[in-house]
């Protein structure tokens, strides 16, 4: 049975979907990035595009509500293909009333006409990857783009009328002084996004900086200025008006990210585009990296047999506590599973809320502050 085929047959409300769309080009890429992201393969950019529209195709009859450029570098896409996107998006799923529509977009690239088409087609959201604003650790960390790029960017998307604005930054950065990270933070507070994601570097063995670390090459930041940094955050996000709601995103009143709170809540979302990964159905499910073999065949394969229902369980309980704010709701759980979640999990609960993790609130869990420093341990004590 095709996927459309398949759709036909479900409820309406399991038609309903996040959409995540994997631009795998960079002009370069980064030391720390071990994503599936290619340099200098732009001339494949039209038949990725191409294939991309077949695979949003394969999905005819889904619902989406939220769409997500993220790569790779999305604004390297020329108006014409991001049209070309778009225009098949809309044409074979249903792209709901006020969906919440985001790019990702690296400071230097893009233009006025990439941005006027991204806004007439209801791209109301722009992330920019920002990571520092000092030129020595932009360098250090294999950046392409220099710090006067960010609000000469962010001028030109507001330009085009689109105001809902995300900055990522990055800290524990290898050679980063304290002074450094209160210098970005300061820089990125007055150029006033809504929003910020924000995250301590983490060593990833399949990437320029995980083949220097085994080197001896590679100096990481000690963990008292790691702490000393994410402490700093804290008190000035804060001070700014903002609240954080997940470990690594800070928000206006408002302008959370309901993309990517999909995937804390465990909520259906579908991957197109090659290393893009998707859960649907109770079924996770990826592409394999490369653009050659996406290109040749953009299909989706679904396995076979669904997620074990405790592998779902797992999961939603991790990933519902990575919010910091609302937590893990026990109302939800209990919908999902049908049971109280201190069936399965007040032993638990009560250990990790005496040693200082976890809060129980009555309604929900939620991490403490200690818990966030340590919320790997936290998570792994709800696996069995």
């Amino acid at each position: 049975m095709s996927l459309p085929d398949l759709i036909a047959t479900i409820p309406e409300a399991e038609r309903r979907v996040g959409v995540y769309l994997h631009i795998p080009f960079c002009v370069k890429k980064c030391y720390y990035c071990d994503f599936a992201c290619y340099a200098g393969q732009e001339k494949h950019i039209d038949a990725y595009v191409e294939a991309l529209t077949r695979e949003i195709a394969a999905y005819a009859g889904l619902e989406a509500e939220t769409i997500y450029f993220g790569g790779g570098t999305p604004s390297v896409l020329g108006s014409r293909q991001l049209d070309a996107i778009m225009s098949a998006l809309h044409r074979h799923l249903r792209v709901m009333p006020g969906a919440e529509v985001t790019m990702e977009v690296n400071p230097g690239t893009g233009g006025p006409d990439l941005w006027k088409t991204a806004h007439d087609w209801g791209i109301h959201r722009m992330s920019l990857g920002v990571q520092t604003f000092s030129p020595e650790l932009l360098k250090r960390i294999g950046r392409d783009h220099a710090p006067e790029d960010v609000p000469r960017t962010l001028e030109a998307i507001r330009d085009a009328g689109i105001t809902n604005l995300s900055l990522d930054l990055m800290y524990a950065l290898p050679g980063q002084t304290m002074a450094d990270w209160e210098d970005s933070i300061s820089k990125a507070l007055a150029l006033a996004p809504q929003h910020f994601s924000i995250y301590s570097l983490i060593l990833e063995e399949q990437t320029v900086f995980g083949a220097w670390h085994r080197k001896g090459k590679l100096k990481l930041v000690d963990e008292d200025l790691e702490i000393a940094m994410t402490e700093a955050l804290e008190a000035r996000m804060t001070d700014a008006g903002f609240s954080q709601y997940e470990i690594s995103s800070w928000t206006r009143p408002g302008m959370e990210s309901r993309h990517n709170t999909r995937y804390w809540i465990n909520s259906p979302f579908i991957g197109l585009g090659t290393g893009a990964h998707s859960y649907w159905r109770n079924r996770r499910y990826a592409h394999g990296p490369g653009i050659p073999d996406y290109v040749r065949d953009p299909l989706p394969t679904l396995p076979e047999e669904p997620m074990s229902e405790r592998e779902i369980r797992e999961e939603t309980v991790f990933l519902g506590l990575r919010m910091t704010r609302e937590g893990l709701l026990k109302a939800r759980y209990a919908e999902r599973f049908g049971e109280a979640l201190e069936v399965r999990y007040g032993e638990t609960v009560r250990r990790l809320a005496s040693d200082g993790l976890l809060e129980d609130l009555g309604d929900r869990l939620r991490l403490t502050a200690r818990g966030i420093m340590l919320s790997n341990e936290v998570f792994a004590a709800f696996i069995e």
